[in-house]
């Protein structure tokens, strides 16, 4: 599903396992993605997981189709 010049590209996301019923993703944490005070942005971390949940249904679309996010929800918890 990746592509270039997209967000993916832009935020360094790189799939390590694509299969069915798997997707796994890495995405280095550089001050590119970084809020102001050095901590990784939520937005972010919320494209990352977006990305490998878009990539993973695919697995669930009949030939042709083409999955498409219509809400992403998050919440942030302190540890």
């Amino acid at each position: 599903m990746s592509g270039s010049n997209n967000l993916m590209e832009t935020l360094g996301i790189e799939y390590t396992n694509v299969s069915h019923g798997k997707v796994e993703a890495i995405m280095q944490v550089y001050k590119s993605v970084c809020q102001p005070f050095g901590i990784l942005h939520g937005g972010a971390s919320i494209a990352l997981a977006e990305s490998v949940a878009g990539e993973g249904s695919l697995f669930l679309c009949n030939p042709g189709e083409i999955p498409v996010g219509t809400q992403v929800s998050c919440n942030h918890i302190s540890a």
